[in-house]
C-alpha cells in the first residue's frame, strides 16, 4: 500500500508536466479572452494531454489507496469526518441531489438569446454578469445593507476589516476581537458583493453564537456553513428575486465539482473528461458537453479535493426545504 511520500512522487509527476504556476496563468488567460477564442487558445498551448490524463488518474487512484490503507472505506469518508458532516445529511445529498438540481434549473433566471458558447466546455455560465442592473455599486453599500437587515452586526462595525485578497473567506481573531473578511480581488463588483454577503453572513452567525455563549470554533465546518447559508439566502431573497436566482448558478457549479470528485474517487479508472462533461450536463439541463478536459487545470480538484463538500450538502438540505415549500403551495 502507498504511503504519503509515494503520493508526493505521483503528484510530482503531474506537476512536472503542468506546474501550479502555469495552471494559474492558463486559467487567468483562458477566462480573460473571448469565449469564442478559448478552444483555439487551449489547443495552442500544446499540452501533453494524454500523459496528463494518465498522471491525473494516477493521483486520484493513489489518494484512494492511501486512505484505504489508513482504514477508511472511501476517499469521501475522510472529508465527511473532517468537516463533521452528519451521515444522514450526506446520504440525503446523494439520494436527493437531482431534485436539488431540478429546482435550481427551474428557477434559473429567464434569459433569451443566450450565446451558443454559454454552456460550452470553455465557459463557466454566469447570469449575474448578464443582469441589466445590479443593486450595489460598492462593497460599502453591501456592508450597509447587511447592517440594516441584521442590527446585531452594527455594534461590531469597527471590529470588521474588509480586506482585498486572493480568495474570499472570513476569520475571527480572538485576541483582538476583530473579524477579518477577505474578499477575492479578481472578480468584478457583482461577484465581490455576493462573496461579501456570504462572509458577512458568517459574521452574523458568530455574533449570534457569542451572545448565546456558544463557541463557534467548536462547531464543524458543515454546521457553520449551514447557518451562514441560511442567513445569506434570506438576504438575497430580500434584495431581489433575480439576484437569488443568479446565485443558483454558482450552487450548480459547486455541485458539479463535487459530483465529479465523488465519481472520480469511486472509480479513477474511467474517462474523466467524459465524466467532467456528463456531471456538467447533469447540473445544467441545457448543456450538451461530450468531453471536457478542463478538470486538468482545476486547482481545487487538484490540490484541495472535496474542499466544498460541506457547502453542497448544506445547499442540498436548504434547497430541499424550498422544494418542499413549493410542493406545499401547489
Amino acid at each position: 500500500m502507498p504511503n504519503y511520500d509515494q503520493f508526493l512522487m505521483v503528484a510530482s509527476d503531474y506537476f512536472s508536466l503542468l506546474p501550479l504556476d502555469l495552471i494559474k496563468q492558463i486559467n487567468e488567460r483562458l477566462y480573460q479572452i473571448s469565449p469564442l477564442d478559448r478552444r483555439r487558445f487551449w489547443e495552442s498551448l500544446g499540452l501533453p494531454l494524454v500523459d496528463l490524463r494518465v498522471k491525473f488518474a494516477k493521483m486520484a487512484e493513489t489518494r484512494v489507496e492511501l486512505v484505504k490503507s489508513q482504514g477508511y472505506d472511501s476517499y469521501v469518508e475522510v472529508y465527511l469526518r473532517k468537516y463533521k458532516i452528519p451521515e444522514q445529511s450526506y446520504k440525503s445529498f446523494v439520494n436527493e441531489i437531482d431534485s436539488v438540481i431540478g429546482y435550481c434549473n427551474e428557477n434559473l433566471p429567464k434569459r433569451d438569446n443566450l450565446p451558443s458558447w454559454f454552456y460550452s466546455e470553455f465557459n463557466l455560465p454566469c447570469f449575474m454578469c448578464r443582469m441589466a442592473t445590479f443593486p450595489f455599486k460598492s462593497l460599502g453599500e453591501v456592508f450597509g445593507y447587511v447592517c440594516k437587515k441584521h442590527p446585531e452586526i452594527r455594534g461590531y462595525r469597527d471590529k470588521i476589516d474588509i480586506i482585498s485578497h486572493g480568495s474570499s473567506w472570513m476569520t475571527y481573531e480572538e485576541g483582538s476581537g476583530v473579524f477579518k473578511v477577505m474578499i477575492n480581488k479578481n472578480p468584478n463588483i457583482r461577484h465581490k458583493a455576493i462573496d461579501l454577503i456570504h462572509e458577512l453572513s458568517h459574521v452574523v452567525c458568530y455574533i449570534r453564537d457569542f451572545r448565546r455563549s456558544i463557541d463557534p470554533f467548536k462547531k464543524g465546518v458543515y454546521e457553520r456553513e449551514k447557518a451562514a447559508f441560511e442567513v445569506e439566502i434570506d438576504l438575497l431573497k430580500q434584495i431581489s428575486d433575480d439576484l437569488f436566482r443568479t446565485r443558483l448558478v454558482d450552487i450548480l457549479l459547486t455541485i458539479r465539482k463535487n459530483l465529479f470528485e465523488v465519481g472520480m474517487y469511486n472509480n479513477p479508472d474511467q474517462d474523466l473528461g467524459k465524466l467532467y462533461a456528463s456531471t456538467f450536463n447533469r447540473c445544467f439541463h441545457e448543456a450538451k458537453q461530450k468531453d471536457n478536459p478542463l478538470y486538468l487545470i482545476n486547482e481545487d480538484i487538484l490540490v484541495s479535493p472535496f474542499k466544498s463538500l460541506p457547502h453542497v450538502v448544506v445547499y442540498s438540505e436548504v434547497i430541499l426545504r424550498e422544494v418542499d415549500l413549493d410542493t406545499m403551495k401547489s
